[in-house]
């Protein structure tokens, strides 16, 4: 489990997924040259930022094409949904899906996620 870094996300990864955290160079920045400082000092430096790069299982990326096919979903948004329902599987109490886009909305219902917003509006 991820706490620290996914606060409110039951187990804080998918199933299986690994987290792993470089620290990135803010453009222009020269504080935090490589060699200037350990790579820890660089995450913690001002203007660095975190990349988190989560390692997904296969069984995940399995699903994310399939759900592709079937609601003609891009990568990403079949990645996001397919970790949602990743999730359900782990606790049925995630029954609950947030995002704008109208396509993945409309793939996450088919799913049997309620939406968050409920409502986008206009």
């Amino acid at each position: 489990m991820v706490p620290d870094i996914l606060p409110g996300v039951p187990g804080g990864l998918p199933p299986g997924a690994k987290l792993h955290a470089l620290p990135v160079q803010a453009p222009g920045d020269d504080r935090a040259q490589p060699g200037r400082r350990s790579g820890r000092e660089r995450a913690a430096a001002p203007g660095v930022a975190q990349l988190l790069a989560i390692e997904l299982p296969l069984r995940l990326l399995d699903s994310a094409a399939k759900l592709s096919a079937v609601h003609g979903l891009r990568t990403m948004d079949a990645v996001q949904l397919a970790s949602g329902c990743a999730a359900r599987e782990a606790d049925a109490g995630c029954d609950s899906f947030a995002c704008f886009d109208q396509v993945l909305r409309r793939a996450a219902a088919t799913e049997g996620f309620s939406l968050i917003p409920h409502d986008l509006g206009g």
